[in-house]
């Protein structure tokens, strides 16, 4: 057979049509012999905006202690004895991380061995104490965390600015307030913290009660009228320690003296444990006497008061350390904010 040049190219186009057919999909779908297709482009996802970086070291909260640590007195015997509650008081303060820490009776020799533990703190301390004469109160902070803008102490008594004896009680110990005005490095805020431990008649029974319970008014009115100068009515403040008072007496009744230091207090700032989150079990008081006795309300009878803050929770440390379950007959309180 003859092909023309026209049969040729019609013979040419119709194998390269075959030769497209045989390679393209189906309406249907793939075809089994075809070839698996290139996946579709997933469509890029947006890249989340990244957050702010924190500020190096920047203070989400603070943390404020107060710690009635007994005494060295010859009494205590065993595990009552400083000797064994030194080592878990420092555990403890490590292991709570408190930023500012009031204490109360500490002696000498407790300052100089809290000092080589707890390097990471500042101690502010009156002069010439350190003895049985009382105005025992040291406050410490964390040193790298916050600057020290200015510190101080006075006497509760007529005569504040002097050592003296307090008030008209029938004792003759010094009773103190020692304060601090902090910065805190790294958000720039500044507050003021007191640490105080108002008379007590305990072990005084021959003494009258009366002046007791004048003087513990008046240390409380002290306090707020020096607190009020140093911190004026914008600034975070607290006012903490041993007051020696309670709100409830034994039976968990209103109790009048205790309700009128109080009611000085609440005329200016407000109680950590009614306006925090109180985390302590049910039944415990900060006064625990070693174990000895009952913890009936008239025992809690150490204090955080603030003003300006945001409260984050509240506690009483009643945790053994170094299996010592009583590291003093008082349990550590800690007030957490804000800042």
């Amino acid at each position: 057979m003859k092909l023309t040049k026209k049969s040729v190219l019609r013979f040419t186009a119709t194998l390269a049509f075959c030769a497209l057919v045989s390679i393209a999909p189906s309406c249907g779908g793939d075809s089994p012999n075809s070839p698996t297709p290139d996946p579709k482009p997933t469509p890029e996802e947006p890249t989340p905006t990244p957050e702010p970086d924190p500020v190096p070291g920047e203070s989400a909260e603070l943390r404020i202690m107060s710690f009635n640590m007994r005494y060295p007195a010859s009494s205590d015997t065993g595990t009552k004895s400083w000797d064994n509650r030194k080592e878990p008081c420092v555990s403890m303060i490590k292991d709570q991380q408190p930023d500012v820490i009031a204490t109360q009776e500490l002696r000498t020799a407790q300052r100089e061995y809290l000092k080589e533990k707890l390097t990471e703190y500042s101690f502010v301390e009156i002069p010439n104490t350190g003895t049985g004469s009382g105005a025992n109160i040291v406050m410490l902070y964390l040193k790298d965390k916050f600057s020290l803008i200015e510190s101080g102490h006075f006497f509760l008594s007529f005569t504040p600015d002097s050592p003296s004896r307090c008030f008209n009680v029938g004792d003759n110990q010094m009773r103190a307030t020692v304060w601090v005005h902090l910065k805190d490095n790294n958000s720039g805020k500044e507050f003021i913290a007191m640490g105080t431990h108002f008379p007590t008649r305990a072990g005084n029974s021959n003494y009258d009660n009366a002046p007791y319970e004048e003087a513990r008014i008046l240390s409380a009115e002290l306090c707020l009228e020096r607190l009020k100068v140093k911190a004026g009515n914008d600034m975070l403040c607290f006012l903490m320690g041993d007051f020696n008072c309670s709100w409830k007496d034994k039976n968990g009744n209103t109790a009048k003296h205790g309700s009128q230091v109080r009611e000085v207090l609440l005329g200016w700032m407000k109680d950590a444990r009614d306006e925090a989150k109180d985390f302590t079990a049910t039944g415990i008081t900060s006064f625990n006497s070693f174990g000895s006795g009952s913890m009936t309300p008239n025992r809690i009878i150490d204090h955080i008061f603030f003003r300006n803050a945001e409260t984050i929770d509240f506690n009483t440390i009643i945790k053994p350390y170094n299996n010592i379950k009583y590291i003093s007959d008082h349990y550590p309180i800690m007030l957490r904010v804000k800042i």
